[in-house]
């Protein structure tokens, strides 16, 4: 008898109502293995291992090889049950190596192979004790299709057996009212489920009624049987998912084997290791671990392996892009790239957060991470553009591309806490990065970073407002790290960094932010303002980097007060190594105001005896105002930074006596160029002594406060010829020695003048008429160093130390330096440097 049609219901209706689809998953799966191709591709990478010795040729031997499957030798790659098999005569010719790698190999095929035969014996199995083997047994001992089929027959059994009921009830029923005259007494009944139903009737004629079973009843035993079959599609799903869970797991562990042993499991043919689905499943298995708790820190490191492969990370020294570029970023591949856009799909935001606040113990899954959503989101290597925000993972958008309904910008206290926990867990993660991204990214991490920066600041303020009128929670507020981090990922990409610095704009808002930590602000600085080193330094691509330098120095000339306070000495230490690298251009002094230069091909500017195609120009008052910045700084930057110029002076000096007495050959100058400089060596002595008058004056203008003492000292270290120290021990709070302490050069005991006006205007003469002690000290010492007229030899040892006065200091330079015009030269331009005309 057919089954009724009310009764009957599809595997589509079972999966809706499991909420599991255990058939779509087979296919899907079978789809993903392909028992064909796993026999074509055995049968080339058993041919390709006869035939090279090389781990890295092995993959493009069997990629040429992968459309001849077959035999190899006469011997079968694949046996009766379709499973591969070594053919050992193969594996051993290519060497050691070799037979390790194929095993592998070998070992994965197989592994997919039984594990799409499992999952296909749990939805396609025969009946249990039929012949159903182990593989793939599910809990009722039969494959899915049987037990569907007999949950369909079980609700025809019951149906048959209720219209059995019911002509049992009608019989009886019929007897009981043989001879009753009057209105049935009652009606038939049916009993299903424990529950007794009433029967549809009706009343053709009469003497005669019909019975049936009611409708709702039929939707009543399908209902039941539909649910009992759904049951078991979630527990066949569950033994499918352990088996593919097995599965997926053995293949990452095999990935990160070959990848040991130098091959690429991206290459070639043999696409099962770096698949969609992988890349769901282990981030499947992170976000769990994470859910959970305390991740394993084995199965955070297992479960990146792939991601390692993809992103040339620090750790996996044998992939090819790190041979030939350590941390550089390398094409993508259709197959890396829809790998790494589902792993992070199917990563939460969540995830994300919690792996940056798990720590230095987790560095490689971090890094691994990092590196991954750089890659991803790099356009220019066949990434995900990020200008299609659709394309952005959900996990990534939250963090970089924020709205303005974000919890960070609103003005609740806890919600912003909780959301700048999160943004900082983000920021640490990625301030793990080795590898760059693309140059839009990069932008809208430094973007993203200001925003959460000021978002942040604001939220400061609101919090003060409110609690200065007794309106406040008293809340503490979350600091901000985000952005620091995500400032650091961002620096990775050096023309994105300079980009971002010749914004007016952008350079106005990274510099005048209070940040709570000043690393990745820093970073970016460095990034942006030097040169790399592959590129040429009077090359157009150098150019960038020269105009942002001038950017950031200019600003920091005019707005250093603001780059002040806590945590801002990363900040003013990077700002003061962009100074010391550009501390020729800073030197040249006639500049009235600031700007930007760039001279002809061959008509190269000669500053202090290097040719310089893209320059700037400082202005009086800017110089002035960045040394005035930098003298203001925190102590040991301030300390570390003069000490920096003062040996820019002496090696500046050093190889222009070198120059002077060797000739420009001496230093790589062709004659033509060293014709260029103008009066010999004179521009160059010039400049150190406008760097000696613009400090001078700038420590002039930090002159003493009120409240210190008549008497301080400052005690300064002195330097050598092989190197400068500058150790300054300081009493009361004056803002700087205004002489021989200025950069460390020579040492000497200073006293410092009273407080007041007359103090200031005293040490302002004081630095006009011997302020260049210092300088001086640095010419002597430069002429011995670089045995200028035969100085080493006839000249005495460094300068001696005198507790009472700078004249022996001064006199002992002047006598080192002798007769020449060079020291001159410094005077001049030190007396107009300070005196401003």
């Amino acid at each position: 008898m057919p089954i009724p049609p009310a009764l009957h219901f599809t595997t589509d209706e079972v999966e809706a109502q499991a909420g599991v689809a255990p058939w779509d998953r087979q296919r899907r799966f079978r789809n993903e293995i392909n028992p064909d191709d796993i026999a074509t591709t055995a049968t080339a990478y058993a041919k390709a291992a006869g035939e090279t010795r090389r781990v890295q040729d092995l993959a493009t031997r069997a990629s040429e090889m992968s459309q001849d499957p077959g035999a190899w030798h006469g011997d079968p790659l694949v046996d009766g049950a379709n499973r591969v098999i070594e053919t050992s005569e193969g594996l051993r010719q290519g060497g050691a190596e070799i037979d390790e790698v194929v095993g592998y190999i070998a070992r994965a095929m197989r592994a997919a192979q039984d594990t799409e035969s499992n999952v296909h014996n749990l939805i396609h199995g025969p009946r249990a004790g039929t012949g159903f083997g182990s593989g793939g047994l599910s809990q009722s001992g039969s494959g899915l299709n049987v037990q569907y089929e007999d949950h369909l027959a079980r609700a025809r059994a019951d149906w048959i057996g209720l219209e059995g009921a019911l002509e049992l009830a009608v019989n009886q029923w019929a007897a009981d009212h043989q001879d009753h005259l009057g209105p049935p007494t009652y009606w038939p009944t049916v009993f299903y489920d424990g529950r007794e139903r009433n029967v549809d009737h009706s009343q053709p004629s009469r003497n005669h009624f019909v019975f049936d079973l009611p409708q709702e009843l039929a939707q009543e035993v399908r209902g039941v049987h539909l649910r009992e079959a759904a049951d078991s599609a979630t527990r066949t799903y569950g033994d499918m998912d352990a088996e593919i869970a097995r599965y997926r797991t053995n293949l990452t562990e095999i990935a990160g084997e070959l990848r040991r042993l130098g091959y690429d499991p991206t290459e070639g043919p043999f696409t099962l290791m770096t698949n969609a689905p992988m890349a769901r499943f282990a981030a499947e298995q992170i976000n769990g671990q994470l859910a959970a708790g305390v991740p394993e820190p084995h199965i955070l490191e297992l479960h990146t392996r792939n991601l390692a492969g993809i992103t040339s990370d620090t750790d996996d020294m044998n992939s090819l892009a790190h041979l030939i570029m350590p941390g550089a970023p390398r094409e993508l591949s259709s197959r890396e790239r829809a790998y790494l856009l589902s792993f992070y799909d199917t990563l939460s935001p969540d995830a994300l957060s919690q792996l940056g606040h798990l720590g230095d113990n987790h560095l490689v899954p971090q890094t691994r991470v990092a590196n991954g959503v750089n890659m991803l989101m790099n356009t220019e290597i066949g990434g995900v553009n990020p200008a299609a925000g659709g394309m952005v993972p959900a996990s990534i958008r939250e963090f970089v591309y924020a709205d303005e309904n974000s919890a960070l910008f609103s003005q609740s206290g806890d919600q912003f806490n909780t959301a700048m926990n999160r943004f900082n867990g983000f920021g640490a993660l990625m301030e793990t990065a080795t590898v760059a991204s693309g140059t839009q990214f990069s932008k809208d991490l430094g973007h993203a970073a200001v925003q959460i920066q000021q978002a942040a600041a604001d939220r400061g303020d609101l919090e003060a407002r409110a609690t200065a009128t007794d309106m406040g929670s008293g809340l503490s507020l979350a600091p901000n790290t985000a952005s620091s981090g995500m400032l650091e990922a961002a620096a990775l990409n050096t023309v994105a960094s300079a980009d971002l610095l010749n914004d007016p704009a952008y350079r106005e808002d990274l510099l005048s932010q209070r940040w709570d930590e000043s690393r990745g602000a820093a970073e970016l600085v460095h990034s942006g303002t030097i040169v790399p080193s592959d590129v040429a330094p009077n090359s157009p691509e150098a150019e960038r980097y020269i105009d942002a330098a001038h950017g950031v120095l200019t600003h920091a000339g005019q707005n250093g007060a603001v780059i002040t306070g806590p945590n801002q000495a990363e900040l003013q230490q990077s700002i003061g190594n962009t100074a010391l690298t550009y501390m020729d251009l800073i030197s040249r002094g006639a500049a009235t105001d600031s700007l930007i230069w760039e001279q002809p091909v061959g008509q190269e500017d000669v500053v202090n005896g290097k040719e310089v195609r893209h320059g700037f120009d400082l202005s009086r008052e800017d110089r002035v105002g960045l040394f005035t910045f930098m003298n203001g700084a925190e102590s040991q930057v301030r300390d570390e930074f003069f000490s920096g110029v003062a040996q820019w002076q002496q090696g500046t000096a050093t190889h222009g006596f070198i120059r002077a007495e060797h000739g420009p050959e001496a230093a790589g100058l062709s004659s033509e160029a060293y014709a260029r400089a103008g009066a010999g060596e004179t521009s160059t002595f010039r400049n150190i002594g406008t760097i000696a008058g613009a400090i001078a004056e700038a420590q002039g203008r930090n002159g003493p406060q009120d409240g210190t003492d008549a008497k301080t000292t400052a005690l300064i270290a002195i330097t050598t010829l092989t190197g400068v120290g500058n150790t300054v021990l300081e009493a009361g709070k004056f803002g700087g020695a205004t002489s021989l302490g200025a950069f460390g050069i020579s040492e000497g005991l200073r006293h410092i003048l009273p407080d007041g006006d007359a103090a200031a205007q005293e040490a302002h003469w004081q630095a006009l008429s011997t302020g260049d002690v210092d300088t001086r000290v640095a010419l002597a010492n430069a002429v011995r160093a670089a045995d200028y007229h035969g100085a080493a030899a006839r000249t005495a040892g460094p300068p001696p130390l005198d507790p009472e006065r700078d004249t022996v200091v001064s006199e002992w330079a002047t006598n080192v330096v002798g007769n020449t015009p060079f020291l001159e030269d410094m005077r001049d331009a030190y007396l107009t440097e300070l005196a401003g005309s």
